[in-house]
């Protein structure tokens, strides 16, 4: 059954979760999968399948996107020592000083070298910057303007959006936990809802922060060695257009066939009362479960794809 391979997909998601800290990003998307899957069936009666799948989602959420905050803030403090000024475009600072603040929202302006209408907290970007609460935060007035990344409204949005969307997943997770610990885990509609709200929100906040990341390098390639200007390959332009035409349609045909094919599952809508996943019978990717035999030594026989 279709709800039976959802709830693979979310294994699989949650499984890459573990191993790679970025990867976490995506972890909302079978949660939100099986946040609407379980709210569809819940008219019906109960889908079992479906709240394996928004089960696994949220012990990732819960475990995972905090441990991100941490590597995140560990980041920050390595980028702040070699990047000065991207993290200064990050947050808005153009003067150097103590106690830095942490703008919240505002207006960079970098012809008038300043941050407009801001709402700031005092001194907290020194705390999370130097983890010292009068710590001095480098601000972009004291590195030359030719080293300046190209489109600081860019960078300082973008963190924000990453930075939004990672706090954002943080409470979903605890408000998960404290309804599991509640035993109301699948059956609150407001947490279901904001769930599948959620949904998005890993795949927007990875694109927010390579934005960060590549925007925020610039004018370098390699930073504060090779500019990006310096960088022109000596290819010469046919060779280049052939091999990124190559690119386009083999990703063009690629993820043009796997998007076709979610979309086609989405469609499916979950099926009342359906059973839950097989007890002490392991759950093969291909879709076939092996049956035990009494007889030893005879061959397993095989149950049909689901």
């Amino acid at each position: 059954m279709e709800s039976a391979s959802s709830a693979r997909r979310g294994a699989a998601f949650t499984s890459e979760d573990a191993v790679d800290g970025e990867a976490a990003a995506v972890r909302p998307a079978p949660g939100s999968a099986g946040a609407e899957r379980g709210a569809e069936a819940s008219e019906t009666g109960p889908n079992p399948r479906a709240r394996l799948m928004f089960s696994m989602a949220m012990w990732m959420l819960l475990i995972v996107a905090p441990i991100q905050a941490v590597l995140g803030d560990l980041h920050g403090g390595n980028t702040h020592e070699h990047q000065p000024a991207k993290v200064a475009a990050m947050e808005g600072h153009f003067p150097t000083e103590r106690g830095a603040p942490a703008i919240l929202f505002g207006l960079p302006d970098a012809a008038a070298g300043e941050t407009r209408m801001q709402v700031a907290i005092p001194n907290l970007a020194s705390l999370y910057l130097t983890h010292d609460w009068n710590g001095e935060v480098r601000g972009l007035n004291d590195i030359p303007r030719d080293q300046w990344p190209t489109n600081i409204p860019l960078v300082f949005w973008s963190f924000r959006v990453m930075v939004g969307l990672g706090l954002l997943m943080i409470t979903l997770g605890v408000a998960g936990g404290v309804m599991r610990w509640r035993g109301r885990l699948d059956s609150t509609p407001w947490l279901l809802r904001a769930a599948i709200a959620m949904g998005p929100a890993g795949l927007v906040a990875v694109t927010a922060g390579w934005i960060v990341t590549e925007a925020g390098r610039q004018p370098f390639t390699i930073y504060g060695m090779l500019r990006t200007a310096d960088s022109a390959s000596p290819v010469a332009l046919p060779a280049v257009a052939t091999s990124l035409a190559a690119f386009v349609v083999v990703y063009f045909v690629v993820f043009g066939a796997g998007i076709w094919y979610l979309f086609k599952l989405f469609q499916q809508t979950p099926r009342p009362q359906e059973g839950a996943p097989p007890q002490g019978q392991p759950i093969r990717t291909a879709g076939i479960t092996p049956i035990s035999s009494s007889k030893p030594g005879a061959a397993p026989e095989l149950q049909p794809a689901e």
